[in-house]
């Protein structure tokens, strides 16, 4: 009778290079979420902020509980309910050396990172944590061969203590061993404190791999199944249906296990709240035009960007002002630099032009490139010839006044606002639905649509709807053009496509 209570999913991770041999296997088992009293609790500082990862040197021997004994899981001595049937289990160390094992934590680290949780590779000697154990093979856990990792989840998705994941790191090392293995691990021992599998991003601003047929394809996150992109996987900013492989083979996209979508980002802040990010900030250089050159309507201004998280975009700001931007990609290679070409709207008046690219990540983590001074027609000499709001400076630039209006404050054009985004005639910024943190606590985050995440914070959660009205085209009127922040992580002010009617934005991929 207790174990219908609740169930926990046993869930299968895998790295890429398996998909093409054998799917991945989940296995479920019903029991009820346990030791109550030692459970992460965020309010109280509570104990499990320690991820234990082990590698098994000289072997671990694993002690497997039956299913009803699951109030007896304990990491510090390597029982678990995870495995069947109970019984004793040995698993081989991790195989492939010191450099390898050294390289996987730090990738672990730095995934875990922008959260307020310990990683470490040394068990604890006091105090409760839960671990990972990243070593041997499938067979030594009498699994089949395509399961490569298995982690208790909480059906009402609580984080839990005192915890077993397990890792089999020695299976099929792939072409890049290191974020495979990063990625399963990254993905099972998320499971403990409440994550799901996803399938998919409803939020059209997540980076899209070429040629993907689907919504923004959830393979940057480590919760995925999905392997139409490489590199390392960041937990992401981004509401996303849950699921694994997607029809024929399975019901996905289906709802989450607690809610009809899932932010792995959000959820992991809500248990944790914020660390410090040890990732590398982007990187921005203009390649064409140089500065001297002239340019006309319909220009291409070329980008090389790159970050460690991935573009999630990158703006084209002009004397100051944000006036277009595109979308980033991830590539079945990973997350190289890439060259980014951005047309220069038609709208754009005039004159002596200083160009900067401006380089995002996914959760705020921006860099212009340097300075690149060009000509368009005939310099200014009044502000006859610039843009609605604009004046010439003298120096035969249109620029726009310094923006002071915060988030809030009345505004007739986007340029007003600090955040580069004035809609319903008040200053907002975009933000996430399902991320609490996405917004100032006196704002609330609104979406037009029931089918997406994607929205704009509006005080005392009043008002509705997303678009600027009225007013001039170009820099002032964008209203999908969010200016990116350095505070990394909360009160992001982040671009969203899928946000206004497609005559409003200004997006060259």
């Amino acid at each position: 009778m207790i174990a219908a209570m609740r169930s926990w999913i046993v869930a299968a991770a895998m790295t890429a290079a398996v998909t093409a041999n054998a799917a991945p296997r989940t296995r479920v088992v019903d029991v009820p979420p346990h030791d109550t009293a030692a459970r992460f609790h965020p309010d109280d500082g509570g104990p499990v902020r320690t991820i234990y990862l082990n590698p098994c040197t000289g072997g671990c021997t694993v002690t497997a509980l039956p299913t009803a004994d699951f109030a007896d899981d304990d990491a510090t001595a390597d029982k678990t309910i995870v495995l069947q049937p109970p019984g004793s289990y040995s698993l081989s160390e991790f195989a492939f050396g010191s450099a390898s094992w050294a390289s996987i934590v730090s990738c672990v680290q730095q995934v875990y990172s922008a959260y307020d949780v310990q990683v470490v590779d040394q068990r604890p000697a006091s105090g409760v944590y839960n671990e990972t154990l990243v070593a041997g093979i499938p067979g030594e856990g009498n699994e089949d061969r395509s399961t490569l990792g298995i982690a208790p989840v909480a059906t009402d998705c609580s984080p839990l203590s005192n915890e077993v994941a397990i890792v089999f790191a020695n299976a099929d090392p792939g072409p890049d061993h290191v974020t495979g293995v990063c990625w399963t691990v990254a993905q099972e021992s998320a499971h403990i404190y409440g994550l799901d599998h996803e399938f998919e991003f409803v939020d059209a601003a997540a980076p899209t791999p070429p040629n993907s047929s689907q919504l923004p394809s959830t393979c940057s996150d480590p919760m995925t199944y999905q392997t139409d992109c490489g590199g390392q996987k960041f937990f992401r900013d981004y509401g996303a249906k849950c699921g694994e492989f997607g029809p024929p083979e399975d019901n996905s996209p289906r709802a989450c296990r607690c809610g009809s979508l899932q932010n792995s980002h959000a959820v992991l802040m809500k248990v944790f709240g914020a660390g410090t990010p040890t990732w590398t900030a982007p990187t921005s250089a203009i390649t064409r035009p140089a500065t001297g050159d002239t340019i006309q309507d319909s220009s291409s201004v070329i980008v090389k960007a790159t970050a460690q998280r991935g573009i999630e975009h990158v703006e084209l700001v002009l004397n100051g002002a944000v006036w277009a931007d595109t979308l980033g990609d991830f590539s079945s290679q990973g997350l190289p630099g890439s060259d980014y070409s951005i047309a220069l709207p038609n709208d754009v008046p005039d004159g002596v032009i200083d160009i900067v690219a401006r380089a995002h990540d996914d959760l705020g983590g921006v860099t212009d490139s340097a300075t690149v001074t060009v000509t368009k027609g005939a310099p200014c000499s009044d502000a006859s010839t610039c843009a609605a709001h604009q004046s010439c400076d003298g120096s035969g630039r249109c620029v726009y006044p310094t923006a002071t209006a915060k988030l809030g404050d009345g505004c007739s054009f986007d340029a007003e606002c600090e955040s580069s985004l004035c809609a319903q005639g008040a200053c907002t910024q975009n933000c996430d639905t399902l991320d609490s943190n996405s917004c100032p606590s006196d704002f609330t985050c609104k979406s037009p649509s029931t089918d997406s995440t994607a929205g704009s914070c509006e005080a005392g959660g009043a008002g509705g709807g997303c678009c600027s009205t009225g007013g001039s085209t170009g820099a002032g009127m964008s209203p999908l053009l969010a200016l990116g922040v350095l505070g990394v992580i909360s009160r992001r002010r982040r671009r969203r496509s899928r946000r206004c009617a497609p005559s409003a934005t200004r997006r060259s991929r």
